[in-house]
């Protein structure tokens, strides 16, 4: 009997440092069981969500509240009345953050295209407190936001069908023979290339937009930085502004008109202000 008991033991006991082993795995390895040889979890190793959670370790960040979004959200359910909680785990953005398999959305998706990104690249962001713009990626694409500026939704969303992921997971660059493709697919870097399919000089059109609008966003913050008038409202409305536009770091890809009406309306505050007094 005793030996029976220990012979069923024996398997039990192999097992059960295997089943701690996979407790304690990051979702991004446990997708990497399967997909880690695969093209996409290959160029994902290269992109920046990769690094989210690097980041806020390195930078010594505790909010919890900077982990929806610098971490993947593991689904947890408490009970059968209350659905599921939502807890960071010790991984970067993965694949968790953006798919499931029972989704039933195609790749499945969390979240259709047009919502996925702007769950996360937005301008309010608790962890920044009160009014600190953190990232208006979503805003400044859409054209909405800002101070002192009617809506002005961008160009490119007359052509793009798949929001962000048109251009940022776009593979017409094509990855060198037997590496990994630097731009587009899941390292979520834009390459030019995808903008040939309406401009023929790329390259040319988005410096000269980012040299004007730097130089805008440069004489904007001298006059913040000059003005008396600092408590006042339009003073705070134009340095929304500023950093709005500057907070998005597309330095006009995403939107250059809107961009570069905001900062001349600011611009226009701060005169307006010197001249009032």
């Amino acid at each position: 009997m005793v030996k029976r008991f220990i012979l069923a033991l024996v398997p039990m006991l192999l097992v059960l440092p295997f089943l701690f082993v996979i407790s304690d795995e990051t979702p991004s390895q446990k997708c990497a069981r399967c997909h880690g040889d695969s093209e996409e979890f290959k160029e994902w190793k290269l992109s920046k969500h990769a690094q989210s959670l690097k980041i806020l370790k390195e930078k010594g960040v505790k909010s919890l509240s900077c982990y929806r979004c610098h971490s993947t959200r593991i689904e947890i359910p408490s009970d059968w009345s209350s659905g599921v909680q939502y807890t960071a785990s010790d991984d970067p953005v993965s694949c968790y953050s953006c798919h499931r398999h029972d989704s039933g959305l195609p790749h499945n998706l969390k979240q259709p295209y047009d919502k996925l990104c702007g769950s996360c690249h937005i301008k309010d962001c608790a962890c920044q407190g009160a009014d600190v713009i953190h990232q208006s990626h979503t805003e400044l694409l859409y054209g909405r936001g800002g101070f002192g500026v009617t809506n002005m939704p961008s160009v490119h969303l007359q052509v793009i069908r798949k929001g962000c992921v048109e251009c940022h997971m776009n593979k017409a660059q094509k990855p060198p023979e037997g590496g990994v493709r630097k731009t587009g697919g899941h390292t979520f870097r834009s390459g030019y290339k995808v903008c040939l399919k309406c401009h023929q000089n790329p390259q040319k059109r988005i410096d000269e937009a980012r040299k004007e609008l730097q130089e805008l966003l440069d004489k904007l913050k001298r006059a913040l930085d000059k003005s008396p008038y600092k408590n006042s409202t339009d003073w705070k409305r134009a340095k929304y502004n500023y950093d709005f536009v500057k907070a998005e770091r597309s330095l006009g890809v995403h939107n250059f008109s809107y961009s570069k009406a905001l900062l001349k309306h600011s611009l226009s505050l701060l005169s307006q202000l010197m001249w009032q007094k």
